[in-house]
């Protein structure tokens, strides 16, 4: 690829405030008052997760970096840069031209790239037929470089802000970029609302999945589709109250200019801290009961059913392979199997897997060995991906990809972008899936779609009401 515009760059992190602040509503009253005519991205934890601690504002960004294929384009305050080259590669380069970090005292995160990776990357990574229409556009990386990071600790209530410094190999400063970015307006009225595939298309494509389990092609493949709707008005407003009706640990939100990223994802991908990994995929759904009794009932029938357990037991051996290709030998373990975990609408199973990295693998050699996480693709990885191009007729682009953030100090924590939504020109764009294998019942299985994006769609839908 060709250089970047830096040889070196040297990283400062100085603690600019701190302050007590008790709860969630404070918290989102801060992210209101933040400059929203610039690129951000808003990570909060929320609901009773043991992980559901920290919240992240990144704010003033002096990297922007984002990527199309193989096009890369990496913005500064003086200019934009283009690359022909493996993005992987270009956000590597970035992080390998680090030579120092100045730490504040300020714990959990001291810089780096925030921001989304597209499912659409696994093009990148495998050889697969990419026969899905792209008609979105959007990059399939987007990663900006903070200036300025708020971090809210819900378990000692406060809010601590960490301005951040980088000068390149001549001593010169980067500068925050500042550029307006015009705000959407969208169209009200939200009375209906559409699915790119129609209930048969969606079973029909069940059937097929079956057939090809039968012939022993694979084991498991996690088939979506899109529900649309008219363009949100107030994308922030929609997801603040998302979050207030079904906290969750991976809440999400970016503004990138010409789109908005929307998530509410209670999976995380993969956490990275000080060399140890943990994954925790969720696999096994059942829609929350409206009385106790009932609840109790179907959460039960989760943790009995042989068809969950099967699901979650395949994932879970994928996910120990991926985690395999960079971890140590004999590192890898589950620390726990089949934990339910219950949200407004739905119940689900997950599991807890821990690895230690090998010495000398960058960013580049992770994302490359694990993505796009197993839980949303199927098992075996690289035929169910084969399948799932080959039914879904449109681009999932950041829906089952990954939000989260990458330190410069090697830390990390990333989600499965479930329960995510794409706001673009005129239209909202929700994905929705599941796992399907062989003994799945199609009609339940487009039920559970709908179950999973219920909280989303209820919102959605009377978004302009007063």
């Amino acid at each position: 690829m060709n250089a970047l515009p830096f040889q070196s760059l040297s990283l400062t992190c100085t603690s600019v405030a701190e302050c007590e602040m008790r709860d969630d509503s404070a918290w989102f009253a801060h992210l209101r008052s933040l400059d929203s005519q610039q690129p951000v991205v808003f990570l909060c934890s929320g609901g009773n997760d043991p992980d559901a601690r920290f919240s992240i504002a990144a704010i003033k960004p002096f990297l922007i970096l984002r990527s199309k294929d193989y096009t890369c384009q990496l913005e500064t305050a003086q200019r934009t840069y283009f690359f022909n080259a493996d993005p992987f590669d270009v956000l590597n380069n970035v992080f390998h031209s680090v030579t120092h970090i100045e730490k504040s005292h300020i714990p959990f995160i001291h810089g780096g790239a925030i921001g989304y990776l597209s499912y659409e990357l696994k093009n990148l990574i495998e050889i697969l037929p990419q026969t899905a229409t792209d008609d979105l556009g959007l990059p399939e990386m987007f990663f900006l470089f903070p200036s300025r990071i708020s971090i809210f600790d819900r378990h000692e209530q406060t809010l601590r802000e960490i301005g951040i410094q980088m000068h390149d190999e001549k001593g010169s400063l980067l500068e925050p970029i500042s550029y307006p970015v015009e705000t959407n307006v969208r169209p009200t009225g939200f009375h209906e609302h559409s699915f790119i595939s129609t209930p048969n298309d969606y079973r029909t494509s069940i059937k097929r999945i079956i057939e090809y389990i039968t012939a022993g092609d694979v084991y498991q493949v996690n088939l979506s589709q899109r529900l649309l709707f008219p363009g949100l008005r107030h994308p922030f407003d929609v997801w603040e109250k998302l979050f207030r009706q079904n906290p969750a640990p991976f809440f999400a939100y970016i503004a990138a200019g010409d789109h908005q990223i929307l998530s509410t994802s209670p999976e995380r991908f993969l956490r990275g801290n000080n060399g140890v990994l943990h994954t925790q995929p969720i696999k096994g759904t059942r829609p929350r009961g409206k009385t106790r009794l009932q609840d109790q009932v179907l959460l039960h029938d989760l943790l009995v059913n042989e068809k969950d357990d099967a699901e979650l037991s395949m994932i879970v051996d994928l996910m120990r392979n991926d985690l395999g290709k960079i971890c140590e030998t004999g590192s890898i373990n589950v620390i726990e199997h089949k934990r339910a975990d219950s949200y407004a609408n739905v119940h689900h199973l997950s599991s807890l897997i821990e690895g230690r990295l090998r010495e000398g693998i960058s960013y580049a050699d992770i994302l490359r060995a694990t993505f796009p996480p197993g839980s949303v693709t199927g098992c075996p990885k690289i035929r169910a991906m084969q399948i799932i191009d080959e039914l879904e007729v449109v681009v999932r682009h950041v829906y089952t990809g990954s939000i989260g953030w990458l330190g410069f100090d090697g830390n990390f924590d990333l989600n499965v972008a479930i329960r995510t939504a794409v706001t673009v020109d005129d239209r909202c764009i929700l994905g929705v899936g599941g796992g399907i294998v062989y003994d799945s019942v199609p009609s339940l299985e487009y039920e559970e779609t709908l179950h999973k994006g219920k909280s989303f769609t209820s919102i959605i839908l009377r978004a302009d009401d007063p």
